[in-house]
């Protein structure tokens, strides 16, 4: 402390020397200057860069403050997400159950002819596509019937169908009549004649976009 003392003693010696011979109208300038001088010095190291330190604060504060809302309504609005999500999850379950399993297909298809037979048509042809149509979560199973029989069989025969525990979905009808040969020689008469188109959809639980992406990263 002492030596700080001895030193501001000098400096303030020096600042007398040099101010003591100069005009009285310098003098008061010199003492103006000294007055504002270490005001504006103040200002500018201190004053200044502290309002803008407080200015970047506020608005980091009214952006937090904003964050702090949202996150705050999000927490509010959780339950009510959490009871959609909960009841998107039971419908999803439901909907899943009522699409068949791969290990259901062969039976599916085959209590397909029998409600044509039990219809009391006749069973031209039974055709399953070979392969199954990849969309999204699902894959679509494709098969075509062929019968032959009356018109009220055929109604009952796709009523059947349409009320089977798993869905079936009817993607095109072709009806004709054609004729066909008699009880008695050299005789004919007319027969309903159906084509009839089926979907079935099994779930897979995958989308095909996420496949896609899978795929570019592969190739990458």
């Amino acid at each position: 402390m002492q030596k700080f003392k001895k030193i501001f003693q000098k400096i303030e010696y020096r600042i007398r020397e040099k101010i003591e011979p100069l005009p009285k109208n310098q003098k008061i300038v010199l003492a103006i200057l000294s007055l504002v001088v270490p005001i504006l010095l103040y200002f500018y190291f201190f004053v200044r860069p502290t309002y803008y330190k407080i200015n970047s604060l506020k608005t980091e504060i009214v952006k937090l403050e904003k964050e702090v809302e949202k996150y705050r309504k999000m927490a509010q609005e959780r339950p009510l997400l959490e009871k959609k999500l909960a009841a998107r999850e039971l419908f999803l379950k439901r909907l899943v159950a009522t699409l068949p399993t791969e290990k259901e297909i062969p039976g599916l298809l085959q209590s397909v002819s029998a409600e044509a037979q039990n219809s009391k048509l006749n069973v031209i042809s039974f055709s399953p596509h070979p392969q199954e149509t990849p969309q999204n979560y699902y894959n679509k199973i494709d098969f075509t019937v062929e019968v032959e029989g009356e018109f009220p069989a055929l109604v009952s025969f796709l009523d059947k169908v349409l009320h089977l525990s798993r869905i079936i979905h009817i993607e095109a009808l072709d009806i004709n009549l054609r004729q066909k040969k008699g009880e008695k020689e050299g005789t004919f008469q007319p027969v309903l004649y159906a084509r009839c188109d089926f979907a079935t959809y099994r779930y897979t639980g995958k989308s095909l976009n996420t496949e896609s992406e899978k795929r570019r990263r592969r190739r990458r």
